[in-house]
């Protein structure tokens, strides 16, 4: 395109300069060869492009194209992959909460009535960030390292007097705590899962760190 510009105005330039020198020129027999000339120069400017193409060697020429094309492919592939990535992602993503939710509902009416716990939130760590599209339920636990799962105790609906107030810490405990072991087991067997990879994190409460 530079180059495409750059011979245009040389044209229009060489146009210019060869009216100003036919309006200095005299009426005389010299003006009719000074057009020649100047004929002559215009036809070489306009085929300049074209000498310049035949002196090119053809090989240069189809490696500069090779070139270019694979430049373009090379980004049009990467911008595709980038892409696939992030709609695998955002497809993880979705069945990963689509499942939590359905894990919450499955045991959202039994773990308040036996435990008074509500599930806040689960997530999952996996061992690797990617697994294949689709994906069985089984498998899904296949893949995770790690589940936590946020309790949250059974708020009271009634009012009742006011009294001292005692915050107690987040905790965080694993299923071999004494106390805690039937809570994991009642999720790990109503989810199918193992216990080994089910941490719970709860407010209140007599679990340990």
């Amino acid at each position: 395109m530079d180059y495409l510009s750059s011979w245009i105005a040389n044209i229009l330039l060489f146009i210019m300069l060869a009216a100003v020198v036919e309006l200095l020129l005299p009426q005389s027999t010299m003006q009719k060869y000074v057009k020649l000339v100047l004929g002559l120069f215009m036809i070489v400017i306009i085929l300049t492009p074209i000498f310049q193409l035949f002196s090119l060697d053809p090989k240069n020429i189809y490696g500069q194209f090779e070139t270019e094309t694979f430049s373009e492919q090379f980004e049009t592939q990467n911008s595709l992959e980038e892409k696939k990535i992030e709609i695998q992602a955002q497809q993880r993503a979705y069945i990963l909460e689509q499942t939590a939710v359905q894990m919450e509902n499955y045991v959202e009416k039994e773990l308040m009535d036996t435990f008074g716990y509500t599930i806040g939130q689960i997530r999952f760590e996996l061992k690797d960030d990617r697994f294949d599209i689709p994906i069985e339920y089984e498998e899904i636990f296949e893949q995770t390292e790690r589940i936590f799962v946020f309790l949250e105790v059974e708020e009271q609906s009634d009012i009742e007097p006011i009294q001292e107030v005692v915050v107690q810490p987040v905790r965080s405990f694993r299923n071999n705590e004494e106390g805690d072991e039937q809570l994991v087991q009642f999720l790990a067997q109503r989810w199918g899962i193992d216990q080994e990879i089910i941490e719970i994190q709860v407010e209140g409460g007599n679990g340990g760190n």
